[in-house]
């Protein structure tokens, strides 16, 4: 059963304008909520990959989530998941995100070499699809 801000986080739809208000009034439920922890979309996509993906996602509302609301355990965990489509939130902040501050949101901190070529196997690809 999916509970009142899950609920309200999923209408929100990564659009910050919407999640804000979620933000001001329940900042502590993003630690603690079931979509934001565990939930992901029909393409395996988790929480923080779809903030990367969102075009409608700002800077602040993407660093405060980030970095201040979301447990930075769980943040660095989705930094690293891949979804069905072999796609992890860098890859998807590399094709969405329009400035290096939000960009630099995605990438992991312990991030190892095989992530690392990962991106790149994922960005050329996307390169090369697109010419």
């Amino acid at each position: 059963m999916i509970n009142h801000f899950d609920f309200q986080l999923k209408l929100a739809g990564f659009n910050s304008r919407y999640l804000c208000n979620l933000m001001l009034r329940y900042p502590l439920e993003f630690a603690r909520s079931n979509f934001v922890q565990v939930q992901k979309d029909d393409s395996d996509t988790n929480f923080v990959a779809n903030i990367a993906y969102s075009a409608n996602m700002e800077y602040q509302c993407a660093q405060e989530l980030l970095q201040n609301l979301i447990p930075a355990l769980i943040v660095q965990k989705q930094l690293l998941e891949r979804n069905k489509e072999d796609n992890c939130a860098l890859t998807y902040a590399l094709w969405k995100q329009t400035s290096m501050k939000a960009i630099e949101l995605f990438i992991p901190p312990d991030a190892d070499q095989s992530f690392w070529h990962h991106v790149e196997e994922v960005t050329t690809r996307i390169h090369i699809n697109k010419i």
